[in-house]
């Protein structure tokens, strides 16, 4: 299925829309971008919280978009709780830490593959039980980045 999305990046969240190359919905998504004000009259956000936004909605888009058959399932993490790279990369910068409650969607950390940074996202609500990467670790299809529980 083709699907393309549309991405909008505002004063206060970014927001990501699937749909397909007929119109029809798929699924959307949104994450809060930090504003903060230094003094009076100013506001200012960060390039990277809009990065961490971004990527945190399309993941969260992307996880509640209708699944596509396939011969084999790639994903992170379905329901036992580990989450998992979908192919060869390195780790750009790990989003959560131990502690951490996570949502089915939520970025788990940012894996560059192919020139590109892809979300990692988490398929379970639950804890952030373990991670085992860290900024910088090189990781192969199918390695666990992060534990769920």
């Amino acid at each position: 299925m083709n699907v393309l999305a549309g991405l909008d990046i505002g004063t206060s969240s970014a927001k990501v829309l699937l749909v397909t190359i007929h119109g029809d919905v798929l699924a959307s998504a949104s994450c809060p971008v930090h504003v903060s004000a230094p003094q009076p009259g100013y506001l200012e956000e960060s390039p990277d919280d809009w990065w961490t936004a971004v990527c945190t909605a399309f993941a969260a888009a992307r996880a509640g978009a209708p699944k596509r058959r396939a011969a084999h399932a790639v994903g992170a993490g379905t329901g036992s709780g580990s989450v998992t790279v979908p192919m060869q990369g390195t780790i750009v910068k790990v989003l959560v830490a131990v502690g951490d409650v996570v949502e089915v969607g939520q970025a788990v950390c940012l894996l560059e593959a192919m020139k590109m940074e892809n979300a990692v996202a988490a398929e379970k609500d639950g804890v952030i039980k373990e991670v085992r990467v860290n900024a910088g670790d090189s990781v192969g299809a199918g390695d666990v980045v992060a534990v769920i529980e």
